[in-house]
């Protein structure tokens, strides 16, 4: 084909015929060039992309492949060019496009398509492409012109007003704990699909940082990394009869996020299950004279109050009572177990179990020592507990009903490495004699929240 051509002028008389017949056909300048012809006419269709920090803004541009006397279309190869400039693309030769244009990549041979990024925001770009055979014969395209998207500042819209629905699992292993399983409606984005947009679990002992987006990113605990297109998220190795604040921050391809919450300031806690009391260390070293049963029981709320919420989370949802069988009639074994729901599990201050269930604490064994079952605790010397193996209270041993602390008095301890009964009543030399536990040593207490 040869769309650009030089008009034929035949000679005025027989001596000039010679002369255009042996440029015709007797070697000449031969066949002229064969220019490729870009396809449908030559229209570029420009499609204006999202924004987003990494690649600004993006144009994807399409044309028709071109066709060609001589090269296979496999073989030519095309350049774009773009400007924010319409005299730098729509030009009439493919020099001047190759001369005031910029090029964007490199040519590439059969390419009907490219992605032009890193272009600013809410701007007028103009776009052509230069093809090229492999004889150097070149052609442009219509070239078109599209305004850049601007970045996108919505927020994700979070499904059912950001409902959040908790189920608590009934289980409780002491690898996994307690878990929540939290299910929500799938928000819906004005650029990003569905199905791109991201969720993350967040949770925290109070409300106290989830007033904002920025403040439960930076804040809360994460239960997770960010998934696409999920509307359900199991958090585990929580703490068993605990309350926890939730929220599910959902994020658009372009970093706009939004939560679901219920409601902000309140309304998004769930408490785990199953039911479970918590011992803890008292920490504070005490002689035997431990005074009242208001007195011990204080210094366990103190000690309760000193916990972090974020470690401890269980301590919001019980009160403190030390654990020790007092003179006024305040046993382990009368006033502090049958207080205990049934169906509780006993559980050290980081969620070890030191037994099933009430009951078993007054069995002789617990499943798991003290020591090992609260981290927390370092003393050597046991801890007062003035009780029986029962839980009773052992007069014989008490100190002086809770008033000594002279080194000639001794009271019931319980040790921290044992299994057995010893755990609670060290009683050495019998249940009606001293132990030999002196009561002026300084010695700190258990406490159980329930």
């Amino acid at each position: 084909m040869n769309p650009f051509f030089e008009p034929i002028l035949f000679p005025k008389n027989a001596s000039d015929s010679t002369g255009l017949l042996s440029a015709l056909f007797a070697g000449g300048s031969g066949p002229l060039p064969a220019t490729p012809v870009p396809g449908h006419g030559g229209s570029i269709t420009a499609t204006a992309e999202g924004y987003d920090s990494d690649f600004q803004a993006t144009v994807d541009l399409s044309w028709t492949a071109a066709k060609d006397d001589l090269t296979p279309a496999s073989a030519l190869t095309y350049q774009v060019y773009y400007s924010t400039n319409a005299s730098d693309i729509y030009v009439n030769t493919p020099a001047d496009l190759a001369e005031v244009g910029n090029p964007y990549g490199s040519a590439q041979a059969a390419m009907t398509n490219s992605s032009v990024s890193g272009l600013p925001a809410n701007t007028i770009y103009y776009f052509n492409v230069l093809v090229s055979d492999t004889d150097g014969n070149q052609a442009i395209y219509n070239g078109s012109g599209i305004k850049t998207s601007s970045p996108d500042t919505t927020q994700p819209v979070p499904g059912n007003n950001g409902g959040l629905t908790f189920t608590p699992s009934s289980t409780y292993s002491q690898v996994t704990k307690s878990s929540m399983t939290l299910s929500w409606v799938a928000a819906t984005d004005n650029v990003t699909s569905q199905a791109n947009l991201t969720y993350q679990v967040f949770y925290y002992s109070d409300n106290s940082v989830m007033g904002t987006v920025n403040s439960i990113l930076t804040n809360a605990i994460s239960a997770g990394s960010a998934q696409a297109g999920i509307t359900q998220f199991t958090v585990t190795g929580l703490y068993a009869n605990a309350w926890y604040y939730f929220a599910v921050v959902v994020t658009d391809e372009a970093g706009n996020a939004w939560v679901y919450v219920n409601n902000f300031g309140g309304g998004n806690a769930s408490k785990t299950q199953p039911g479970a009391a918590y011992m803890f260390d008292s920490l504070s070293s005490v002689s035997g004279d431990l005074g009242s049963r208001s007195n011990v029981n204080t210094i366990c709320s103190n000690r309760k109050a000193s916990l972090s919420g974020i470690n401890y989370t269980w301590k919001a949802s019980c009160n403190a009572y030390a654990f020790v069988s007092m003179p006024d009639g305040t046993w382990i074994s009368g006033y502090l177990v049958p207080s205990i729901p049934s169906t509780y599990m006993i559980l050290g201050s980081q969620g070890t179990m030191i037994a099933s269930n009430p009951t078993q604490l007054l069995s002789g064994t617990i499943q798991n020592t003290i020591r090992s079952a609260i981290p927390e605790y370092t003393s050597g010397s046991g801890y007062w507990t003035f009780a029986t193996a029962t839980g009773g209270y052992a007069s014989a041993d008490s100190c002086s009903s809770a008033t000594s602390n002279s080194s000639s008095v001794s009271g019931r301890i319980g040790l921290p490495d044992s299994l057995n009964s010893y755990w609670m009543d060290f009683s050495i030399n019998g249940e009606g004699a001293a132990s030999g536990a002196t009561c002026d040593t300084g010695r700190t207490i258990l406490c159980i929240c329930f």
